[in-house]
């Protein structure tokens, strides 16, 4: 087995795939990898560019979708064929910084040696938010507001939502016993996952300063009402949860509301 698979989902990023695998490729750490690449039924040739990397990079593997599915079939599809030991997670048009992987792995490799179990670790760190619409840029402090501050399922079941699809790197295995990214869920799919992620047993390490990550945010696509829906699903989906945390599902609906309000703006197409 190998020590890492780099799961990429993409969907009609021709140019974007390109920067993204190579931000993989320039990595510091050099332990033995692949990168997977899962196409979701893309109709712009993003299917032949990845397939010509392909040939000249051996680490990069290509699963096609016939039909576009969705971004969560997408994720599925890469966990059931991951081949690595450890699976870290990157969106096709976002980027890693160089010293990402051996930065996570360093930190993987100190909590071995302190005698922690790691089997259901996931590691994350900060993030370097560029709006492509507003151009406007900022790093977002999450080792602070979370390391720090302290994480767990309670501040997750408010929707104190940490990103993952740039920054997380855990087991593989673990990763496959939460269970799929649900197909249901068009939005708010990571919200859902770290849910159960927390309600297995799982752990979040964040390391400091510098980012890990570039995530390049733009609004295209978005729609508010179908952000609500989801997001209302995610909570009618964990009432249990709720309950067992002591968290008030009504108040977090409150909150979701007045969060979408605020934002509209931000999710129109």
């Amino acid at each position: 087995m190998l020590e890492l698979t780099i799961g990429i989902p993409v969907y009609n990023e021709r140019s974007a795939i390109h920067r993204a695998i190579a931000s993989v490729l320039n990595q510091s750490w050099s332990g033995p990898y692949e990168i997977l690449v899962v196409d979701d039924g893309s109709t712009d040739g993003t299917p032949d560019a990845v397939r010509r990397l392909t040939e000249r990079y051996p680490q990069v593997r290509l699963i096609q979708h016939e039909r576009n599915l969705g971004r969560p079939a997408a994720r599925s599809t890469l966990s059931a064929n991951a081949r690595g030991e450890w699976y870290a997670m990157l969106d096709a048009d976002d980027e890693w910084y160089p010293d990402k992987l051996q930065r996570q792995f360093d930190r993987i490799t100190s909590l071995r040696e302190a005698g922690r179990d790691v089997s259901k670790l996931m590691v994350c760190g900060n993030i370097h938010h560029v709006d492509l619409d507003k151009g406007t840029e900022r790093v977002k402090n999450f080792y602070v507001g979370y390391g720090e501050a302290g994480y767990g399922l309670a501040r997750v079941l408010k929707g104190d939502n940490t990103p993952i699809s740039q920054l997380a790197i855990m087991q593989t295995a673990f990763k496959r016993q939460i269970g799929d990214f649900d197909p249901a869920l068009k939005r708010a799919q990571d919200w859902d996952y770290l849910i159960r992620f927390f309600r297995l047993g799982g752990w979040i390490e964040f390391l400091p300063s510098p980012p890990l990550a570039i995530f390049n945010f733009a609004r295209g696509g978005r729609d508010a009402d179908v952000v609500r829906s989801c997001m209302m699903a995610v909570i009618d989906k964990h009432l249990e949860a709720y309950t067992e945390a002591g968290v008030d599902p009504d108040a977090v609906r409150v909150s979701v509301q007045g969060y979408i309000d605020s934002f509209k703006e931000d999710f129109a197409s």
